[in-house]
This record gives structure tokens, C-alpha cells and sequence, in this order.
């Protein structure tokens, strides 16, 4: 189709129509989409699309994925997303004192579609968040519930353990930090695809639907109106704390594990025979009792010490270095066993793998063949005891800008001292006399004169001390002394 449109720097513009002899009918404008796109418009707009967010939206699918799960705890998905509502400080009894957004993590059983963890922050997504949510997942609930201080029931939540499988984003796992649970837990771990949300479908609706409760509900809650996000009303509104949020996600949790029936699952035909609904908790339990073997039960201080951030450090002679964070440590367990002993001229420094706390400096753990080993912050560097890594980091910053200064100052002493010495030593070139060497024998008596005018002068500092300060005390029957004549003789008796 033909279009003329008028001139430009009119007002408003306008398309001309060619006359109607000259347009092609619907049936001809169809005849032609038939044979360019055989009729399927998706396929016209394929390659008008981002590729990936088309395969994500729009791409076929075969219908038989994780076909072959076919147990509780044999995979659990893990995300996190930027939450929608807005939050305040739980310290501000006013609620005026605005935090943001929190970031929610959800880990979910992908057999019976069950939520098994929970984890809720400020912070950005790291490792350190979420070997948090991985460790809410597997303890027991009970206990997690009294630290925080909520009044529920946890059997309601029984759930918990280690999975198989771990199917998560490569943000968080795809580095050296996080190869604690891989290394140290007979657990692996997959990642997702990048843009692929569709990878981890189960856990991407679970957010949608959790939270459409807030949508209309709640006037601190984030929508995708530009002028609201302009005006920050969400903000402006925001009421809820974190503490509180946790409560309403953990009630939340209670309906989706017990009561919420899943709807299209693939129930199969052991379940309906015994008569199984596609409710998570039930699906769980009937996997539990028919399918064992995947869970991996821990206790919480041996799991968290094996979620701990993995690091490397070189062992020395007199220290342990932590390396990329230059920090010093000494160890009993390297001592005792030779590790620190003086190595040969070319030999590398020996390298181990440790775990530490991201949030306190002071000790990390040797990863050795007899467990791990405690390793405690060198006296070198004391000044960053019951810091955090990031506080550290910050300091280091702040000494290096302040050491720049303090190197310019003492630059410019360490010039004049060093044009002294030059300067001196040229002098006394100019006054010097050549002469023939003396013997040894020579040298050492002027030595021994050298030392007397020493001698002499020290002598003269230990008079003069005496007489001022009246330490030496005279009886009555001695004979009186006139000043100076103590020293006068004092002086005789050391010449003769």
C-alpha cells in the first residue's frame, strides 16, 4: 500500500490514501501473508522479537519437563526477586524510617511443588544471602521460629533437608565462593539459562501469585504505574517491616504447603490409586513414604559451617595469607604439622582451601583432611578484629589514601637527609689528608681513645647528676667539701 503524507512542518500529519482501484483487497493482502508466513503471524513476528525473550514467551515445547523427578528432594529450585512492597525499620517505632524494598528467596521442592525454604533482606543477591536460604531450608523450622521470636506452630512446616539437586542462577553459584556445597555436601548444581525464567517455572509463578495478595491490598505496594513510581507513593505509604513481612510470607507458606491445590499436576497412577490429592504436603509425604533417599539430613551446626564462603589462602613461614582479602593468620594445626617450615629457594607457597564468615574477620577454618581447623587473626593485623570483609576493605581503602599523603611528606625528609649525607661526605673529602695505613695495632689504641673521650663524657654526666639532685649525703664528722672540689678530685683519681 501506497502512502503520501502531506509536508512536514504542517501541524499535525496526514496520510493519503492511493485511489481505491489501487489497494489490495483482504483477500488478496491474505493470499499474500499465506504465502510469505503460510498464515501464522507469530511467525512474522519471530524475527521481529529478541530471540531469547521469544523462546522464553513463545517458542514450542515438548510438555515433558522434569519428567524424570520422581521424588521429594531429588531437585529444588531457588530464586529471589525484588519485592514490591516497600518496607520500613523495624527499629523506628514510627514507621517513618524507610528501608526499601526487601529481596525474598523461595526454595521449592519441584516433585511436590512445596515451599521448603524461606529468606528475607535488604542486602543485594550474593552467595551470602542465599547459603542463608538454603540454610532456613534444611533446619528445623521450630527452632528457626522461637530465634525469631514468632509465635507459630512449625507442624504446619515439618519440611526441611538437603536436596540432590539444586537448580539455581548463575549469579549467585557461578563462582569460587560458593563451591563450599559442592565440595563439602554430596549435593550438584544446575543452572538456569540466562533470561530463561521459564527454566524454573515452578518458583517464577510462586512469586506472581504471592504477591498478587498485596496488589489492591496493600498501599505500600509497588505498581507498574509510571506517575506512582514517579511520585514514589509506594514509599511514601510504606508501613510494613521486615519482621512483619516474614509473618505474613511464613502464613503464606502454611496455605501453599497444606491447603493450595495444584492445579494441571501430573498425578500418577499410584497416586490416584491411593487416592492422593495434588496438594504439596500430601505429595510430599506420599514421596517420602514410597520414593526415600534423596533428603539429606544434616544437623544446623555442620550445615552452616559447610555453606560457609569458600577462600584459599598460601601458607608462610611466620603467617597464613587469606588471599584477595590481605589479611594474616596463624594456625596451631599448619605449625604442628611442619606446613610453615622454611621451603626451598624456588618452591611455591602451598595453597589451602578455608571457610569463613563474610561478617567477621577473626577466625576462619582450614579446610583439612581431619576437619576443618581454627585459624585466628595475626597480631599484624589486629587493628581489623570484629570487623566485616567490607569494613575492612573500606578501611584499607582509607589507610592507602592517607599512607599517599604521609609517602609525599616523607619523600621529601628522605631527599634532604640523603643530600646531607652527600653533602657531608664531600666535605670530608675536601678536609681529608692522605697518609700511609696504619697498623691493626695503631687502629686500636685510637679506638681505645675514641672510648675514653666516651668514658670521660658519661663520667661528667654522672657528677653533675650527683651534685643537683643531692643524692650523696655527708656525716657530720667529714671533712666539709667546697663545691667543685668533689669534682676536682673526682677528675685527678680518673686521670691517674
Amino acid at each position: 500500500m501506497i502512502f503520501k503524507p502531506r509536508k512536514k512542518n504542517q501541524r499535525r500529519f496526514k496520510v493519503e490514501l492511493v485511489a481505491p482501484d489501487k489497494r489490495p483487497t483482504y483477500n488478496q493482502f491474505y493470499y499474500w501473508l499465506c504465502k510469505e508466513f503460510g498464515g501464522n503471524l507469530p511467525a512474522r513476528d519471530k524475527s521481529r522479537q529478541n530471540a531469547i525473550e521469544n523462546k522464553k514467551d513463545n517458542a514450542g515445547r515438548k510438555g515433558d519437563a522434569y519428567a524424570h523427578v520422581i521424588a521429594p528432594g531429588q531437585v529444588f529450585e531457588i530464586d529471589e526477586t525484588p519485592f514490591t512492597e516497600e518496607l520500613v525499620s523495624v527499629f523506628d517505632p514510627t514507621r517513618s524510617t524507610k528501608i526499601g524494598k526487601g529481596t525474598v528467596y523461595f526454595i521449592i521442592d519441584v516433585f511436590s511443588k512445596i515451599i521448603v525454604g524461606l529468606y528475607i533482606t535488604t542486602e543485594n543477591p550474593s552467595y551470602n544471602t542465599v547459603r542463608q536460604a538454603i540454610f532456613n531450608s534444611a533446619r528445623d523450622k521450630q527452632v528457626w521460629f522461637d530465634e525469631m521470636g514468632l509465635n507459630f506452630d512449625a507442624s504446619y512446616w515439618p519440611q526441611s533437608g538437603i536436596a540432590t539437586t539444586y537448580f539455581v542462577d548463575k549469579a549467585e553459584f557461578h563462582n569460587k565462593i560458593s563451591e563450599g556445597p559442592i565440595s563439602d555436601l554430596p549435593v550438584s548444581v544446575k543452572f538456569s539459562r540466562s533470561g530463561r525464567g521459564d527454566d524454573k517455572p515452578n518458583i517464577e509463578q510462586l512469586f506472581h501469585v504471592f504477591q498478587g495478595h498485596f496488589e489492591g491490598v496493600s498501599k505500600g505496594n509497588q505498581t507498574k504505574s509510571q506517575q506512582d513510581i514517579a511520585r514514589q507513593l509506594a514509599r511514601k505509604h510504606a508501613s510494613l517491616t521486615i519482621h512483619e513481612l516474614y509473618q505474613i510470607a511464613i502464613v503464606y507458606v502454611f496455605y501453599h504447603n497444606n491447603n493450595r491445590q495444584v492445579t494441571n499436576y501430573p498425578l500418577e497412577r499410584s497416586m490416584v490409586r491411593d487416592q492422593i490429592p495434588a496438594i504439596p504436603a500430601k505429595l510430599w509425604a506420599w514421596g517420602e513414604k514410597n520414593r526415600p533417599g534423596y533428603l539429606i539430613n544434616l544437623h544446623d551446626d555442620e550445615l552452616y559451617l559447610k555453606l560457609l564462603t569458600k577462600g584459599e589462602i598460601t601458607v608462610h613461614r611466620d603467617h597464613l595469607y587469606l588471599k584477595e582479602k590481605g589479611l594474616r593468620y596463624n594456625c596451631e594445626w599448619t605449625l604442628e604439622s611442619g606446613l610453615q617450615e622454611r621451603s626451598l629457594p624456588n618452591q611455591r607457597s602451598l595453597i589451602l582451601s578455608c571457610r569463613y564468615n563474610i561478617e567477621l574477620v577473626d577466625i576462619i577454618f582450614i579446610c583439612t583432611s581431619d576437619g576443618l581447623k581454627v585459624a585466628t587473626l595475626d597480631h599484624k593485623d589486629n587493628r581489623f578484629a570484629g570487623l566485616s570483609f567490607d569494613q575492612v576493605k573500606q578501611q584499607k581503602t582509607q589507610e592507602h589514601g592517607e599512607n599517599e599523603l604521609v609517602i609525599e611528606d616523607q619523600l621529601q625528609y628522605l631527599l634532604g637527609v640523603q643530600m646531607f649525607i652527600e653533602h657531608k661526605l664531600t666535605q670530608a673529602e675536601k678536609e681529608k689528608i692522605s697518609g700511609t695505613m696504619p697498623s691493626l695495632a695503631k687502629i686500636k689504641d685510637n679506638r681505645k681513645l675514641e672510648a675514653l673521650i666516651n668514658r670521660h663524657n658519661d663520667l661528667n654526666r654522672f657528677l653533675q647528676t650527683v651534685n643537683s639532685t643531692g643524692v650523696l649525703e655527708f656525716s657530720q664528722n667529714s671533712d666539709v667539701v667546697e663545691d667543685g672540689e668533689f669534682e676536682h678530685k673526682a677528675h685527678s683519681a680518673f686521670y691517674k
